[in-house]
């Protein structure tokens, strides 16, 4: 299986998993997006202030800011989970970050 067939195959469970939880299949909230990469809430807003991916949408809708982070697009969370994928330990990724362009 090649990386293309990889990341289809793990879009698709994505998408399958979305959908029975039911989830946006545009967006995640920082909560469901924090549980999906098993990583407390600290760390997703330490990478936001650094600008770090995904790519996030930040909506004033009252005294609260909401976030959301898209599921597609260029370093969406799908894209930037298949940028995460390797084929072995000593696959720095570089490789698959030409393929993606």
């Amino acid at each position: 299986m090649n990386i293309k067939e990889i990341q289809c195959v793990v879009n698709n469970e994505i998408q399958k998993e979305t959908a029975s939880t039911g989830q946006s299949d545009l967006y995640l909230t920082p909560q469901q997006l924090c549980d999906r990469w098993c990583i407390k809430m600290k760390t997703l807003e330490k990478w936001r202030l650094e600008g770090k991916p995904p790519m996030y949408m930040k909506m004033q809708a009252s005294l609260r800011a909401i976030i959301r982070y898209p599921l597609h697009g260029t370093n969406g969370v799908l894209d930037v989970e298949a940028k995460w994928l390797r084929s072995s330990t000593s696959d720095s990724g570089a490789a698959n970050d030409r393929e993606a362009k």
